[in-house]
């Protein structure tokens, strides 16, 4: 610490200043770390969480209204009306393609991937059949037969769809919910983290003010009592040696011999 004490005051200033600065640089760090954190959660909770659940319940949505479009179509016999729920079905199924691209890349590299698979393959097949065998009975007026797949294996895979776009649906909900928890543990964490590189920030700071003014007011509180001392008449002052290198340590020696010569001369006086 003789370095320290050899330097001049000023340098003492400013290596005080410096530290705060740093202490400062230090808490502003951990606040960019903590604000990081809290950007990663959220934006992993909407591009994630929050869009799988969305994205299974609008699949759902369409889904249902596919069906019931198709099952219209099969009803109603009025062209007008087929032609309106012919457009329909096509919007909806339009959507669930753009759904589809959506959810392949949300879950691949999920492990729900195996179901998400199974729901899509189901769906192709659906589509397939009623491409290649419902529509082309419906325009030949076998609405009859149309209805039969309708009613069996379509109706089989509907449901089947339907529940496996319930469990992806509840597994994203439930996995959102995870995410906002965790999303709120890290503010928490980043709060405190932030209070306690503050506290600390706080204490070195009033730990070095309070050494810096020790170095400082110390010596001088000495060299006035000293110098009060001396103006009572009191010539048998003695003060300790000083062999710090700034301007306190050579006010401190420069007083002693101011002292002693004091003393000599009262000495000679006398």
């Amino acid at each position: 610490m003789k370095w320290f004490l050899d330097r001049p005051i000023q340098q003492k200033l400013i290596l005080a200043m410096g530290s705060n600065v740093f202490l400062l640089v230090g808490v502003i760090c951990a606040a960019n770390f903590g604000i990081d954190v809290i950007q990663k959660s959220q934006q992993t909770l909407y591009e994630r969480d929050f869009k799988k659940a969305l994205d299974m319940m609008s699949y759902r949505n369409h889904e249902n209204g596919a069906y019931a479009a198709e099952m219209s179509l099969l009803l109603v016999k009025d062209k007008e009306d087929r032609d309106l729920w012919h457009r329909e079905l096509n919007e909806h199924i339009s959507d669930l393609n753009g759904l589809t691209d959506e959810i392949s890349d949300l879950y691949k590299d999920s492990a729900e991937l195996p179901k998400v698979n199974q729901l899509l393959n189901i769906r192709r097949a659906y589509k397939e059949t009623r491409e290649r065998r419902i529509l082309p009975l419906m325009e030949a007026g076998k609405t009859e037969e149309a209805m039969k797949i309708y009613l069996g294996e379509q109706l089989e895979r509907y449901q089947t769809m339907r529940n496996l776009t319930k469990q992806l649906g509840e597994s994203a909900t439930n996995q959102e919910s995870k995410s906002v928890e965790e999303s709120k543990e890290s503010v928490s964490t980043t709060r405190s983290i932030l209070l306690f590189s503050l506290l600390i920030a706080l204490v070195l700071n009033a730990i070095l003010g309070y050494y810096i003014s020790g170095l400082i007011a110390a010596p001088l509180k000495t060299v006035a009592d000293a110098a009060a001392k001396i103006a009572e008449g009191d010539l048998n002052v003695d003060l300790p040696e000083e062999n710090r290198g700034d301007e306190v340590g050579a006010l401190v020696k420069n007083f002693r011999r101011m002292t002693l010569v004091i003393r000599e001369m009262a000495i000679i006086a006398g």
